[in-house]
């Protein structure tokens, strides 16, 4: 079994997370609040996650497995 670490692509799901949330707070306020998305609690984790990122705390990472081929 094999590990690719994809950091980079952890930390640029984040921040389309946070750039998607931000632009729904400016042009869909309404329906974020009826919907209870509490906005600052999303954009607090994703800065906490962002951060965790680059401190090496998690990471994004794919296991790759082969199955066994019979003999």
């Amino acid at each position: 079994m094999d590990t690719e670490q994809h950091d980079e692509a952890g930390l640029r799901m984040i921040e389309q997370i946070d750039a998607r949330v931000r632009l729904l707070w400016m042009t869909s306020f309404e329906s974020l609040m009826a919907a209870g998305v509490d906005v600052d609690a999303v954009l607090r984790y994703s800065r906490l996650a962002k951060h965790s990122v680059d401190d090496g705390l998690i990471g994004y990472a794919l296991l790759l497995a082969e199955k066994p081929r019979r003999a």
